[in-house]
C-alpha cells in the first residue's frame, strides 16, 4: 500500500517492457512531483500513521537528513516532545474538517539542533479523492524568530526604562483621560496603575486648581498656549499635597492631528520647601543686617563695597548708592566724610 502511494508522486522508473499509457491523474502527479522535487520550498508527504512517505531535497536540507534517511523515519521522530501536541491538534482538525491548517512547530535536525518552521498542511488524496495522508509545505522561520526575540527584548528594555524612570510619566487623550502611566508616577501618588488608567488626570490635582488645569490642557491642544515647564499641586492617596513640576509634549496621530498630551512629572516639594526656608533665612539675615546699630560692610577681596547697612551710611554720611561705588582701605573716621575711602572711579 505504501509503495502504491509513493508511486503517485515519484516519477516512474524506466521499464524494460513497453508501459501502459499513464492515466491523466498519473501524468499530472508525475509532473507535480518533478516540480516539487526541484523547488526550494521544503515539502513532505506523511500518512495518517505518521510515516514519512516522500520529501524533496529542500526538506532534507532543512532537517539535515538525507532523503533515504527520512523515508525510514516517522513524524514523531523528527518532532520535539513539547511540540507533539501543537502538531497533533491541527492534523486532527484537518482530518475532521478537510480544511487546510497552518501552524508553527519545530523539527529536530540530525545534528541535534532544532529549526522553527511554519507549516501549511492539507490532505493528500488519491485519484478517487480518498484521503491517504497529509501533504505539507514547510517554511524555515529561524530569521523571523530571531527578529521576534530581538523585538521582545527591545520592548522589555523599553518597558523597564519607562516604568523605572526617575521621573513620572503619563499620557492623556484630548478629554484628559489617562491612557498610560508609568510606575514611578503611580508610586509617587500612592495609587496602583490600574487605579489611574481610565480616570481623568484632573482628579489627581488639587481641587482649587482643577478648572485652571482643564483650561490649560484645552488651550495647549488647540495650540493657544505654549508648551513650557510649569508647577502644579497634586494630591496623593493619603491626602498629602505635592508640588509637581510638569513638562508637556503634544501627541499626534499619523495624519498630524493632536490626539493627546504626554507629560513628565517630577516631585519638587522638598526643593520648594528648601527654597522657602532659604528665602526666610535671607529675610531674617537682612533684617538683622539693617537693624544693627554698628556699621557693617560687605566687600570683596579687592575692597570693593558690595553692601552696607543703614548704620554705616549714617555714621559715614554717605547714601548707600554712594558707598557701593567706593572701596574700603584700613579704617574710617565715624561721623565724618573725611574717611579713608577712595573713590574707585578716581583710581
Amino acid at each position: 500500500m505504501e509503495q502504491a502511494r509513493r508511486k503517485v508522486l515519484v516519477p516512474p522508473e524506466p521499464m524494460q517492457v513497453e508501459p501502459a499509457a499513464p492515466s491523466n491523474f498519473e501524468s499530472q502527479a508525475w509532473f507535480v512531483a518533478r516540480l516539487l522535487e526541484r523547488t526550494t520550498q521544503p515539502c513532505a508527504l506523511v500518512d495518517f500513521d505518521g510515516r514519512i512517505l516522500w520529501v524533496n531535497r529542500a526538506f532534507a536540507e532543512l532537517t539535515g537528513y538525507s532523503v533515504d534517511e527520512l523515508l525510514n523515519l516517522t513524524l514523531p521522530e523528527i518532532t520535539p516532545d513539547r511540540w507533539m501536541k501543537a502538531t497533533a491538534e491541527p492534523l486532527a482538525r484537518l482530518r475532521t474538517t478537510g480544511e487546510t491548517e497552518r501552524y508553527e512547530k519545530q523539527y529536530l535536525r540530525k545534528d541535534g539542533g532544532v529549526v522553527p518552521v511554519d507549516v501549511v498542511v492539507d490532505l493528500y488524496r488519491d485519484e478517487h479523492d480518498k484521503p491517504l495522508g497529509y501533504f505539507a509545505f514547510v517554511t524555515d522561520i529561524t530569521e523571523r524568530k530571531v527578529s521576534e526575540r530581538a523585538l521582545r527584548e527591545s520592548e522589555e528594555q523599553f518597558r523597564l526604562l519607562y516604568h523605572e524612570a526617575p521621573v513620572g510619566y503619563h499620557e492623556i487623550d484630548t478629554e484628559g483621560i489617562i491612557v498610560n502611566v508609568n510606575l514611578t508616577e503611580c508610586e509617587l501618588l500612592g495609587f496602583r496603575r490600574e487605579e489611574m488608567l481610565g480616570r481623568s488626570v484632573f482628579e489627581f490635582v488639587s481641587e482649587d486648581t482643577r478648572e485652571a488645569a482643564r483650561t490649560a490642557v484645552r488651550e495647549k491642544i488647540r495650540g493657544e498656549r505654549p508648551l513650557k515647564a510649569f508647577e502644579r499641586r497634586y494630591v496623593t492617596r493619603d491626602g498629602r499635597e505635592l508640588i509637581i513640576e510638569v513638562e508637556d509634549r503634544l501627541k499626534y496621530d499619523a495624519s498630524g492631528r493632536v490626539i493627546g498630551v504626554r507629560s513628565t512629572v517630577q516631585d519638587i516639594t522638598a526643593r520648594k520647601q528648601t527654597e522657602m526656608l532659604l528665602v526666610a533665612s535671607e529675610r531674617r539675615a537682612r533684617a538683622l543686617f539693617e537693624g544693627i546699630e554698628d556699621a557693617v560692610f560687605v566687600h570683596d577681596l579687592d575692597g570693593r563695597i558690595l553692601d552696607a547697612n543703614p548704620a554705616a551710611c549714617r555714621q559715614l554720611g554717605y547714601k548707600r548708592e554712594e558707598l557701593l561705588r567706593l572701596t574700603t582701605e584700613t579704617s574710617t573716621t565715624p561721623n565724618s566724610r573725611e574717611v579713608i575711602l577712595t573713590d574707585s572711579a578716581c583710581n
